[in-house]
């Protein structure tokens, strides 16, 4: 569960948001500006609050005495360009991730997960000499490999082609059972196929879909 009570202000633009995500994979639709990324940059702990509080679980990540660092708060990571690390091969980048939790669990074993998302032929190869979904993907790996408590996605498929977006939003409904997921995205067809519960973000507030068409 995370619950969420903050306000971020932004030149003109100011971010108020107050829920408690409780379901195991909440997608958040809206239009380009509407604060959607800079939620997820609040909750990933890349920007901070004015104000306000974060909790995952029953830890605290943010409040007015508390604010635990981006790699201490065990959140995967995922947007539509991938961040891999261009000097390491994809075996190298998994491990690294892997290496720096202190959450491994047998599900998302390092052999599980190259299987999982078969890299046996791309893992010994560098970014720079992968396609745009393969590089996706081993985003993916590397972000569940580190066995986060919360999974972001800030449109992970925007770039990708339908079959490849297709089997990577495979993947997601397979990670969703064992890890609670926010996902932002333009696409409402693949937000109604993959979420289980669907929140629409204007001018910095979230309010259930039932009370916008999308």
């Amino acid at each position: 569960m995370l619950n969420i009570d903050i306000q971020k202000r932004r030149g003109n633009f100011t971010v108020r948001i107050q829920h408690v995500f409780s379901n195991s994979c909440v997608g958040i639709v809206g239009p380009s500006g509407s604060g959607k990324s800079t939620l997820l940059h609040i909750i990933a702990g890349l920007i901070s609050p004015d104000e306000g509080s974060i909790q995952l679980q029953k830890k605290i990540l943010f409040d007015s005495k508390t604010h635990i660092t981006p790699q201490q708060r065990h959140i995967g990571y995922v947007r539509q360009e991938p961040l891999l690390f261009p000097h390491m091969s994809v075996l190298q980048n998994l491990l690294f991730a892997q290496k720096n939790t202190q959450n491994n669990s047998p599900l998302w074993s390092l052999s599980k997960v190259i299987e999982m998302f078969s890299l046996h032929s791309i893992q010994d190869r560098i970014p720079s000499s992968l396609s745009g979904g393969e590089k996706q993907k081993v985003a993916l790996a590397r972000a569940i490999i580190a066995s986060p408590q919360l999974l972001l996605l800030d449109e992970p498929m925007a770039s990708l082609d339908d079959s490849t977006a297709d089997t990577f939003l495979e993947h997601l409904i397979t990670i969703k059972a064992y890890i609670p997921m926010l996902y932002v995205s333009h696409n409402t067809q693949r937000i109604r196929y993959l979420c289980d519960n669907i929140l629409y973000m204007n001018n910095g507030i979230l309010v259930p879909s039932s009370e916008k068409k999308i």
